[in-house]
């Protein structure tokens, strides 16, 4: 509501959104990998669209967090483990 209200942009979001994670990190030790560039890059392309006047999408500009168990192309796979897997 506030992205369609242009109170916030998505780049904004994900900014306090990284700032938070970023905050809490130390004490609750949740991510073994973050992609603060892939998702500053969407952000920017949601906000490139939001400036278009193209409606917000579901998820819009919300970054998310995927359990290591979902495989993704391009992404490693540890399993919540330090170890370097090859």
């Amino acid at each position: 509501a506030r992205m369609r209200a242009k109170e916030i942009s998505p780049v904004e979001l994900l900014d306090a959104v990284l700032a938070r994670a970023a905050a809490a990190e130390g004490t609750v030790n949740a991510f073994t990998e973050t992609r603060e560039e892939e998702a500053a890059a969407a952000a920017r392309a949601s906000e490139d669209r939001y400036a278009k006047g193209q409606d917000i999408r579901p998820l819009e500009g919300l970054p998310i967090a995927l359990k290591e168990e979902l495989e993704v192309e391009g992404w490693r796979m540890r399993f919540g483990s330090e170890c370097r897997w090859r």
